[in-house]
């Protein structure tokens, strides 16, 4: 695995931190595969919900003690939109995924579950590349328009400037 993810690794340079990154993300792939064989073997009789809180729940302690400890938000205060988008993304980005994770694991199995996940990529990527481009003709349509489109924003043309007096 050493040679796979670093070829140099018979010739050591100043990269080798480089290393310890990689093996960190081929553990997160592990893990995560070991996890959802486990998360089948071991908690059929659970609900999915109950799964995906509890993981949702042991996150946010996790996460808020680190941030609290390390940020210190007291002294730096706390936002409200920083508040919303911290529940944001933990209700939907990671409660909702979980839900669905563990819904599919419970009905599909963990192989055919994580198979899914083979077409994150490519999807990315399609819609990346369709919506990237209607945004930038939408864009360039927009900047380049003389009348119709300021028109239906409610913007006039700005009024020609007066002329100096002499």
């Amino acid at each position: 695995m050493a040679v796979v993810t670093n070829p140099t690794v018979a010739t050591p340079t100043a990269s080798d931190l480089a290393l310890v990154g990689q093996f960190a993300i081929v553990a997160a792939s592990c893990s995560y595969a070991i996890g959802a064989v486990y998360a089948r073997r071991f908690m059929a009789t659970m609900r999915p919900m109950s799964i995906a809180m509890g993981q949702v729940l042991v996150g946010l302690v996790v996460s808020a003690s680190l941030a609290a400890a390390i940020e210190r938000p007291m002294v730096n205060g706390l936002r409200p939109e920083a508040i919303l988008s911290v529940v944001w993304l933990g209700v939907l980005g990671s409660g909702v995924a979980l839900l669905i994770f563990y819904r599919l694991l419970a009905n599909w199995g963990a192989t055919r579950t994580h198979s899914v996940t083979y077409l994150l990529p490519p999807v990315g990527v399609i819609l990346g590349i369709v919506l990237g481009t209607a945004l930038i003709i939408a864009g360039v349509a927009l900047v380049n328009a003389r009348q119709g489109v300021r028109r239906l924003l409610g913007r006039t043309d700005p009024p020609p400037p007066e002329p100096a007096d002499p």
